[in-house]
């Protein structure tokens, strides 16, 4: 379910209080009209209280809108959690430091590479980019971060776009760019644990470079 924003709630609400006066009214004019006790023909409703009563509505919609917002909003957690992720990228990249790259997935994470490789676990994360670094020189990468979608209070959509320079040779399935750049797209998926938000599932995909 998507996620209702602020102004549709606000909208909706304002129709609710609406049609509470609206069923309020009516309700009391009909039963005044039909509905009559015995002690001298005093309407059933002529002891209760409508602000009491549109209150106890208003939280009945209240209630039902906040468990119908679905995911969350990008608030600044996600959007720092996912700046965070995007510069540690890069920056363990350019230091070609496995161990601190790895330190951005959980131990059970995922890696697809944009050859289709498939690295199960951290530690075969580290290593394919360890064996890569070693094969491929002095790279220098940099990162973009293009959405943030939260689709839970701990899972997050991260989607990054990256550009490494200085490839002797275009990685295989790659292709650079004039200026010798090889540009990907890198959709992670975040999740929070405790404090902290790691990669979970992550999958790169070449950009090939406009004709």
């Amino acid at each position: 379910m998507d996620f209702v924003s602020g102004g549709a709630v606000r909208l909706l609400l304002c129709f609710g209080v609406v049609a509470v006066k609206w069923t309020t009214w009516e309700w009391r004019a009909r039963l005044t009209r039909t509905a009559r006790i015995g002690d001298g023909g005093r309407p059933i409703l002529a002891g209760m209280n409508e602000p009491r009563l549109l209150t106890c509505f208003m939280a009945i919609i209240l209630f039902t809108s906040a468990c119908s917002t679905g995911r969350p909003t990008a608030s600044s957690e996600y959007q720092q959690a996912a700046a965070q992720l995007a510069a540690a990228f890069a920056t363990t990249w350019n230091a070609k430091d496995g161990p601190a790259y790895g330190a951005a997935y959980w131990p059970d994470a995922e890696l697809v590479d944009p050859s289709g490789g498939i690295f199960d676990g951290r530690d075969a994360i580290i290593k394919t980019h360890e064996d890569l670094w070693a094969a491929t020189g002095n790279t220098t990468a940099s990162t973009t971060v293009r959405r943030v979608r939260p689709v839970s209070p701990t899972l997050l959509v991260v989607d990054i776009t990256t550009v490494v320079t200085g490839f002797p040779a275009a990685p295989p399935g790659g292709t650079a760019d004039a200026n010798g750049a090889v540009h990907s797209n890198l959709k992670h998926l975040a999740e929070k644990r405790g404090n902290d938000w790691k990669i979970l599932v992550s999958q790169n995909t070449f950009i090939q470079p406009a004709k």
